[in-house]
């Protein structure tokens, strides 16, 4: 998708809790401006609030699926897979809405 310089995409507020945050930056190839956006979000009282597209979105599924795939333990596995269950709905969600 071709967007002009200085336009802005839509973004979507995700709270995340700091132990989902630890398990992405820990567990996953993640970088560049998705990396950057986790880096920079703005603490609150149930975690950290990040503003992602829906093109950060799927990337960050991504690699947080592959580190759901390849765990050390299975309770490594339940651990990686939750936060990958929510941003999936968050997606899902995002989807239905930017499908009008």
């Amino acid at each position: 998708m071709n967007k002009k310089a200085g336009s802005e995409e839509r973004r979507a507020a995700v709270i995340f809790k700091p132990s989902d945050l630890t398990l992405i930056r820990k567990h996953t190839f993640l970088g560049g401006p998705v990396e950057e956006r986790l880096r920079i979000g703005e603490a609150t009282s149930g975690g950290v609030r990040v503003r992602l597209t829906a093109e950060d979105l799927d990337e960050l599924l991504g690699t947080v699926a592959a580190a759901a795939n390849h765990p050390d333990s299975p309770n490594i596995q339940r651990d990686r897979k939750a936060p990958h269950e929510r941003l999936q709905r968050l997606e899902d969600s995002l989807g239905s809405v930017d499908e009008d």
